[in-house]
C-alpha cells in the first residue's frame, strides 16, 4: 500500500528503517534525513525540499522527482537516469553528487549551484539552460551533451570538447576557457 504524505516535515528520520518505502510525498520538507541505500523505487516526490540529507547508494528505479530542491545533501553514486522521466525536475545547491549519473536525462534548466560534480556522467543528457555556477566538474563526462545556453560561471575543472557537445550560447568565464581547449593540448599563457 502506498502512503500519501502532504505538507509534512521530516526531521532526522532514518529511512533505512523502512527499506522499501512506497510513498507519495507532496510539498514535504526533509531535514537531516538518511535515505542511504534505501529503495526509493516507485516513490513520488513533488514540490519537496531536502536539506542536509544523505541519499548515497539509494535506488531510484521509476522514482518521480518533480520540482524538488536538494540543498547541502550527500548524493553519491545515484543513477538518475533510472528515475521516471515524466516532469523530472530536480535542482541542487551545495550538494555532493560525486560518481552520480544523469546519462540521457532531459532536464532543461537544471540547477547545480556550488556542487561537487566530480566524475558525474552527463553523456547524452539534454541540459540546455542548465546552471553549473561555482561547481567543481573534475572528471565529469560530457559526451554528445546538449549544453546550449548553459551557465558555467565560476565553474572549475571542467573538460568539455566543443566538437562532441552542443554548447552554443553557453556562458564561460574568460579564465576557464582552457576547459574547452583541453583536448587540443594547447599551451595557454597568461
Amino acid at each position: 500500500m502506498i502512503e500519501y504524505h502532504s505538507d509534512e516535515q521530516f526531521n532526522a528520520v532514518n529511512f533505512q528503517d523502512y527499506p522499501n518505502l512506497p510513498g507519495d510525498f507532496e510539498e514535504c520538507d526533509f531535514s537531516n534525513c538518511d535515505f542511504s541505500e534505501v529503495n526509493l523505487s516507485a516513490c513520488r516526490f513533488t514540490d519537496c525540499h531536502f536539506e542536509a540529507c544523505n541519499f548515497s547508494g539509494a535506488k531510484l528505479l521509476k522514482t518521480a522527482i518533480q520540482n524538488c530542491h536538494f540543498k547541502d545533501c550527500k548524493i553519491l553514486g545515484l543513477a538518475f537516469e533510472t528515475c521516471s522521466d515524466f516532469a523530472f525536475s530536480p535542482s541542487f545547491e551545495g550538494c555532493n553528487l560525486q560518481h552520480s549519473s544523469f546519462y540521457s536525462c532531459l532536464i532543461k534548466g537544471v540547477v547545480f549551484r556550488n556542487c561537487n560534480l566530480t566524475e558525474v556522467d552527463f553523456s547524452d543528457a539534454k541540459l540546455n539552460e542548465a546552471n553549473f555556477e561555482s561547481s567543481d566538474l573534475r572528471g565529469a563526462i560530457f559526451s554528445q551533451t546538449l549544453l546550449e545556453k548553459a551557465n558555467f560561471s565560476q565553474a572549475i575543472n571542467f573538460n568539455i570538447d566543443p566538437n562532441k557537445n552542443r554548447i552554443k550560447g553557453a556562458i564561460f568565464d574568460r579564465d576557464s576557457l582552457e576547459g574547452l581547449l583541453y583536448n587540443y593540448a594547447l599551451q595557454i599563457k597568461a
